[in-house]
């Protein structure tokens, strides 16, 4: 499916009147100072959606994440989690509105060029090179590497090789070093993917449901995992286990049908009629 031609006329309908959203309305991307960016949103949407035969998928009037947040976004099936992140990383097209990353527009780029500039993505099914091992695996995702000639004809640097180390060490991969990564269980394969997006060294992290398939002990270690790359990335976590989101203690915006419904603690979320309505009570 194809995103419809952008309709200068289609208004987007009316975001819901909550005062925890009333610093993205007032937050306008066009008219901010370069210098600003620093010190406010490291992302931030403007106008932004997208429809699929008819169906708006996304809805989004006005919506930023911090430098430095970790936020998860949370939702019914359909709500529009996923597409958000293939708005913001270039994999599908706006219909309408704008995506800023640190302060520059990049609507129009290319999804490997908005890869390039920061933005890092992992998708609900772990993305790995199941006949590559583990190091290997990471060392395909050193910035630099991705072309063919890089891999056949170029050795590592001792720094390279220190930074892959130091990365197993903090994903507990160490002792899976030299396996296969087919040999992984579906934890592991979950550490590995995200270690190949930060050995890349991007701002932005958008992590697509991490929990998903693990057992008890991955998610905890997941969730460690993520509040511990979060001193030094900004994250986007999309998940639909309450625990798991619960575990990571932070900032929850709830998407319904493509809009941003509501924002706030999980226990501010778990009280809240409308969630309730659209998510946390079905």
């Amino acid at each position: 499916m194809s995103a419809e031609p952008a309709n200068e006329s289609e208004e987007s309908a009316p975001e819901h009147d909550h005062s925890a959203l009333s610093k993205y309305r007032n937050f306008l991307p066009s008219e901010v100072q370069q210098e600003i960016w620093s010190s406010e949103f490291l992302l931030f949407v403007e106008g932004l959606s997208v429809s699929f035969d008819g169906f708006k998928a996304v809805d989004i009037p006005h919506f930023g994440i911090r430098h430095g947040e970790l936020r998860v976004i949370i939702g019914p099936n359909g709500a529009g989690k996923t597409t958000f992140c293939d708005l913001v990383s270039g994999k599908t097209a706006a219909s309408t509105g704008k995506v800023y990353y640190d302060g520059k527009n990049i609507t129009q780029m290319d999804e490997s060029d908005i890869a390039l500039m920061g933005i890092g993505r992992k998708f609900q099914t772990p993305t790995v090179f199941d006949s590559l091992s583990t190091y290997e695996n990471l060392l395909l995702a050193l910035p630099g590497n991705q072309h063919w000639q890089d891999n056949l004809l170029k050795r590592e640097s001792g720094d390279e090789k220190n930074k892959i180390f130091e990365i197993l060490e903090k994903v507990n991969l160490s002792d899976c070093r030299d396996m296969p990564a087919k040999s992984l269980s579906h934890g592991q394969r979950q550490w590995l993917a995200i270690s190949a997006l930060i050995i890349s060294k991007p701002k932005l992290l958008l992590v697509d449901e991490p929990a998903a398939g693990l057992t008890d002990q991955e998610t905890e270690r997941t969730a460690d995992l993520l509040m511990e790359l979060a001193e030094d990335h900004t994250l986007v976590v999309i998940e639909h286990d309450m625990d798991f989101v619960r575990r990571l203690g932070q900032k929850v915006t709830v998407l319904n049908e493509g809009r941003v419904l509501a924002e706030g603690s999980l226990d501010e979320m778990e009280t809240n009629e409308e969630v309730m309505e659209a998510y946390l009570g079905r």
